[in-house]
């Protein structure tokens, strides 16, 4: 049986890859670059016990070349490995806090394109792009209130109708406008925009 504890460690260590394509992408390129600023880097250190070691004609020299290349080949290589280690760690912790803004954007998108307004983006403490959160946030609310208008504006027009037909004698026209109301009616059933608590944040 898993403890809940284990569940949970897990969900957030899954979660971290909420989005492997773009998380992929940006690693991998920043991992390449620092690569060659330390591929760069090292060289320059190196370069000159190296072309002592192959160019001096002083043994000795060479001899003491290669003792300097050495000492600093075993400092180098574990600080590489370790600054790799660091650097994809927070790599992998701050496309995280991007893409997971991304996500419920995504999922907010989805909801608004089927009418349902009552969804706002909730970010975690240390995500990024709360500009941007604001922004929709606030647009998402000034939809609603352009729908609560034009409910209240529907409402009225089919209450309006339905007062009018008792004045219409024309038969035909009647039955227009009760064909009509019955579509006014029918669409009005379809909730434009709801209105709730926001929901919480996808990952």
């Amino acid at each position: 049986m898993v403890h809940a504890e284990q569940y949970t460690d897990h969900r957030r260590l899954k979660n971290l890859f909420i989005n492997k394509g773009l998380q992929f992408k940006i690693i991998m390129t920043s991992l390449v670059y620092m690569f060659l600023v330390m591929v760069v880097t090292t060289l320059a250190i190196l370069y000159p016990d190296l072309y002592t070691m192959f160019s001096s004609q002083d043994l000795g020299a060479q001899y003491q070349a290669a003792q300097s290349f050495l000492v600093l080949a075993k400092r180098i290589v574990p600080s590489t490995v370790f600054l790799f280690i660091v650097f994809f760690s927070h790599l992998l912790v701050m496309t995280h806090r991007i893409c997971g803004p991304l996500v419920n954007f995504t999922n907010t998108f989805k909801k608004i394109g089927d009418g349902d307004l009552s969804r706002k983006v909730v970010l975690r403490k240390g995500d990024y792009l709360k500009v941007e959160c604001d922004a929709i946030n606030g647009m998402i609310e000034g939809l609603s209130r352009k729908f609560q208008t034009f409910a209240e504006e529907h409402d009225r027009m089919i209450r309006t109708l339905e007062l009018a037909l008792g004045g219409i004698v024309d038969e035909k026209v009647r039955m227009d406008i009760e064909s009509f109301l019955a579509e006014l009616k029918e669409k009005s059933q379809v909730p434009a925009s709801r209105s709730g608590n926001p929901d919480e944040a996808d990952v």
